[in-house]
């Protein structure tokens, strides 16, 4: 099975890559508080499997995309700050 932190599943072999769009990620939050290991390999190390590879086939652009789950829970009709998103 390959996974996000899976060597074979991010190489890029003979391909020629422009851009890497991440949106992988355990969500949501909870599950990194019953597991903190495996939100550490999947959000942390494949993250950072990723751009190693990125950066070693001269990837241009890589994207990342994170989750609202960051700002913790939100409810209407509150809003995030726009001094919070970067």
């Amino acid at each position: 099975m390959l996974t996000m932190t899976s060597r074979e599943a991010i190489r890029c072999r003979s391909l020629s890559i422009h851009a890497v769009w991440h949106l992988a990620a355990q969500s949501p939050v909870d599950r990194s508080i019953q597991s903190g290991l495996r939100f550490v390999t999947t959000n942390v190390v494949g993250t950072q499997m990723l751009l190693e590879a990125a950066r070693r086939h001269h990837v241009q652009r890589f994207i990342h995309v994170s989750t609202d789950e960051v700002y913790g829970s939100v409810e209407p009709p509150q809003r995030i700050p726009a001094s919070s998103i970067p």
